[in-house]
C-alpha cells in the first residue's frame, strides 16, 4: 500500500496512462525545474527543490552521475541565491579560446574518474546502490557539463547556455530511452528555453563588446 513516506519512489503513482505510469517524483522534477527556470525572484529556492527532486529521480534510474551532481549544484544555487544580485549586473560575455578549452577540459578530464566510480559503486555500497549504474560515460559527461554549465552561467558566459543546450538533448534521448515520457518533455520544454536564452544572450555579448569598442 502506498504512503506519504515513499512519494519519492518511482512506484508512488499519481494516475495510469494507458500502460505508462506516472510517478509523482517524475512530475515533481518537472515542475519544479520548469518554474525555477521561468520565475526569476523566487527562481533560485525553486531550482534547490529540483536538484533534491533530480537527486531522487537520478538515483533511481541509475544515473548515479546526474544524481552526485545534484549535491554540488544544491550547494552552488544555494550559496549564489543568497547572493543573488551579485552578478546580475556583470556584463554577458563570451568565453576567448583558451577559457574554452579550460571549460571543455574541465569536463571530460574528471569524468575518466567519474566513469570508474560508477562502475564500481554497487560493489562497494550494494545497500545504497543495488543496481549497476547505466550510460556510465553519458552520465559522467552530462554531470560534469551540468557542474560547469552552471558555474559559467553564474559568472554570465554565453557558452553556458550551449552546454545546457547539449546537455539537454541528451538527456532527451536517455530519458525517453528508460521511457519517462513527462520527464523527456520537461527536457524538451528546458532545451527550447536554453536555445532562446542563448540568442538573447549572444545579442547582449555583442552589444556589450560594441559598446566597449565605442567607448576604446
Amino acid at each position: 500500500m502506498e504512503t506519504l513516506s515513499s512519494f519519492w519512489q518511482l512506484d508512488f503513482h499519481l494516475l495510469k496512462l494507458g500502460s505508462y505510469s506516472l510517478s509523482l517524483i517524475e512530475v515533481l522534477v518537472v515542475v519544479f525545474s520548469l518554474t525555477g527556470a521561468y520565475f526569476s525572484r523566487l527562481g533560485w529556492l525553486l531550482i534547490l527543490l529540483a536538484n533534491v527532486c533530480f537527486f531522487l529521480f537520478f538515483h533511481q534510474i541509475q544515473l548515479y552521475g546526474l544524481m552526485a551532481a545534484q549535491v554540488i549544484l544544491f550547494v552552488f544555487n544555494l550559496v549564489w541565491g543568497i547572493r543573488a544580485g551579485a552578478t546580475n549586473g556583470q556584463p554577458v560575455k563570451n568565453l576567448d579560446s583558451m577559457g574554452l578549452i579550460i571549460s571543455i577540459i574541465a569536463i571530460f578530464m574528471p569524468s575518466i574518474s567519474l566513469v570508474i566510480a560508477l562502475i564500481e559503486l554497487p560493489s562497494y555500497f550494494p545497500e545504497y546502490f543495488p543496481l549497476p549504474a547505466t550510460f556510465t560515460m553519458l552520465d559522467a559527461l552530462l554531470a560534469m557539463g551540468s557542474i560547469v554549465a552552471t558555474v559559467l552561467l553564474a559568472r554570465r558566459f554565453t557558452e553556458a547556455w550551449v552546454y545546457w543546450i547539449i546537455i539537454h538533448s541528451l538527456l532527451i534521448v536517455v530519458l525517453a530511452w528508460k521511457g519517462y515520457y513527462v520527464a523527456t518533455a520537461g527536457q524538451m520544454v528546458l532545451l527550447a528555453y536554453a536555445a532562446n536564452e542563448y540568442l538573447l544572450w549572444q545579442s547582449l555579448a555583442k552589444s556589450s563588446s560594441q559598446k566597449k569598442k565605442s567607448k576604446n
